[in-house]
C-alpha cells in the first residue's frame, strides 16, 4: 500500500500548518468563551411570571437561556477538541523531525516565511532547503495524513 501523497492533498496539510498558531490561540479564546458562558450565578425560577397557564408544561425564560448555553458549550468543546487533534498531530510530527526539518516547518509554516528567506534563516542555499522540505514532506506524508480526514 502506497501513501504518497499527491500534491493538492500536501497542500491541505500545508494549510494546516500555516495556522498553527490560529489553533492554539483559538483554543485559547474558545476556553475563554466557555468561562464566560458558565460565570458563578445562581438560577432562579418565578413561576408566577413564567410558564403557560391551563397546562401541565412550563415554558421558563430561565430554561431555555441554560439550554442555549449547555447547547453553545458543547459546540465550543467540540471545537476545542478539533483543534487540539490538530495541535496534538503536528506537535507529534515535529518531534520526530530532524533539527534542520524542525528549523524549516517553523519558518516556513509557523512564521509564514517565504522559500528564500526561509533558506536565508537557515543559512543554506535554496537546493538544501528544498531537500529539507522534501524531507520533511516525506515524513508529514504519513503522520500528518490525518489532517486530510478534516477536509471531508
Amino acid at each position: 500500500m502506497t501513501t504518497k501523497l499527491r500534491a493538492n492533498e500536501f497542500k491541505l496539510i500545508e494549510k494546516h500548518l500555516k495556522k498553527y498558531m490560529n489553533y492554539k490561540l483559538g483554543i485559547e479564546n474558545l476556553r475563554k468563551q466557555l468561562d464566560h458562558l458558565y460565570p458563578k450565578t445562581t438560577a432562579s425560577y418565578d413561576l408566577a411570571k413564567e410558564g403557560s397557564s391551563g397546562t401541565f408544561l412550563f415554558n421558563s425564560n430561565t430554561e431555555n437561556y441554560g439550554i442555549k448555553r449547555a447547547e453553545l458549550s458543547k459546540a465550543l468543546q467540540d471545537e476545542i477538541e478539533s483543534y487540539e487533534v490538530i495541535i496534538q498531530s503536528i506537535d507529534r510530527t515535529m518531534d520526530l523531525l530532524t533539527d534542520r526539518e524542525k528549523e524549516y516547518v517553523k519558518l516556513r509554516y509557523f512564521e509564514r516565511l517565504e522559500n528564500r528567506d526561509v533558506a536565508d534563516r537557515m543559512k543554506c542555499s535554496l537546493k538544501m532547503m528544498y531537500n529539507v522540505r522534501d524531507s520533511f514532506k516525506e515524513n508529514a506524508q504519513i503522520s500528518l495524513r490525518n489532517l486530510l480526514l478534516l477536509e471531508k
